[in-house]
């Protein structure tokens, strides 16, 4: 079985990556991981792939070379997806970019969305569920890949991988012994800062920021509150997102 664990950057695809690994760990499954950064990744790493084997593969960019993969009989494919606005504000802090670029990145990611949503059988994990409902969430990504867990296994996936818990991997990544940096850490280099992560969770430095949803309407002054909701007023319609509370996070703070 081949797991395509995609979706919108900053939107739990490492969670979902990491619960992926936790339920086949559960059940017993020999497996191994892949993670494709770019088109060209996709092109050289797809070849190596057997359907003979069971392969984790954590990605982004729906390509035509993964949507036909995903096409294939024994691929389960998978999309996270968060408010785009909330991926805003998470892309400028995690790669230090100012506003319009952090914007153009989100639209760019949010071009998959179509494409994902033809896929067969595709399910879809949104942000909001993996923060408010995770053990269900978990149980359902089970079922998928026709595991059945019980509910005491469910409980232990996601208590380990709970915000509290990414954030002390995180934390460990950026403050822990010199020895534990030092192991199993990777990087890549954006253009603008060096991400470091670990190789195994893929877990990065900045990986939790607020672990919370609606943090736009907070950390975007009211101009790019209303440029926001303008650039991804479709998007928000069909994803059923608030669309009418621009000024609202602003007015608590000046009340605060």
């Amino acid at each position: 079985m081949i797991i395509l664990n995609m979706g919108i950057p900053r939107s739990g695809t490492v969670w979902a990556f990491n619960v992926f690994r936790a339920v086949w760990q559960a059940a017993g499954v020999e497996f191994r991981t892949e993670q494709w950064n770019s088109e060209p990744e996709v092109k050289a790493r797809l070849p190596g792939i057997s359907m003979a084997e069971h392969v984790l593969i954590h990605t982004h960019d729906l390509t035509p070379d993964l949507a036909a993969l995903a096409r294939r009989p024994g691929v389960r494919s998978f999309f996270s997806y968060r408010d785009p606005r909330d991926v805003v504000v998470s892309q400028m802090k995690l790669h230090d970019v100012p506003f319009d670029i952090a914007v153009q990145m989100t639209a760019f990611a949010y071009q998959s969305l179509p494409g994902a949503m033809n896929l067969p059988g595709i399910t879809f994990l949104p942000y909001e569920h993996v923060v408010a409902h995770s053990p269900a969430l978990i149980f359902q990504m089970a079922t998928r890949l026709d595991i059945l867990l019980n509910h005491h296994t469910v409980n232990q996936i996601a208590e380990s991988n709970s915000l509290e818990r990414h954030r002390r991997a995180m934390d460990l990544l950026n403050h822990g012994p010199t020895e534990a940096r030092n192991t199993g850490i990777d990087s890549l280099n954006t253009g603008v800062r060096e991400i470091r992560y670990w190789k195994t969770s893929l877990i990065t430095d900045r990986h939790i920021q607020s672990g919370r949803s609606g943090r736009w309407r907070d950390e975007l002054t009211l101009e790019q509150q209303q440029q926001v909701c303008s650039v991804f007023a479709a998007v928000i319609k069909s994803l059923g997102f608030d669309a009418d509370e621009v000024g609202s996070g602003q007015t608590r703070a000046k009340a605060a």
